[in-house]
C-alpha cells in the first residue's frame, strides 16, 4: 500500500485534485464545528469567534509558507496540477 505522499505525487493530476477535495472539506467543516461551539457552547460573539479563528489559521499558514506573500511554494504547485492559477505566476 502506497502512502498519501506518493498518492498525491503519483498519477494523473486530475487526480490529485480530487483527493485534495475531502480534506479541505473536512478542514473547513472542522473550523466551522469550531466556530459554532464557540458560538453556541463558549457563548463567544460569532464575528469575535470567527476573527479569532481566522487570526490563529493566518499564523498557521505563515508557519507553512515562506512569507506572507509571494509566489507559492514548489510542493503547493506541484500539488496544484498542471492548469492551475498557481502555475501561472
Amino acid at each position: 500500500m502506497r502512502s498519501s505522499s506518493q498518492l498525491l505525487f503519483s498519477g494523473s493530476a486530475f487526480l490529485r485534485r480530487w483527493s485534495l477535495c475531502r480534506p479541505a472539506l473536512l478542514t473547513g467543516a472542522l473550523v466551522g464545528a469550531c466556530n459554532g461551539f464557540l458560538a453556541t457552547i463558549v457563548r463567544i460573539q460569532p464575528i469575535v469567534a470567527t476573527l479569532g479563528t481566522y487570526l490563529i489559521l493566518t499564523g498557521l499558514t505563515l508557519t507553512i509558507l515562506p512569507a506572507p506573500i509571494g509566489p507559492a511554494p514548489g510542493w503547493l504547485k506541484a500539488m496544484a496540477g498542471p492548469w492551475s492559477a498557481l502555475r501561472w505566476r
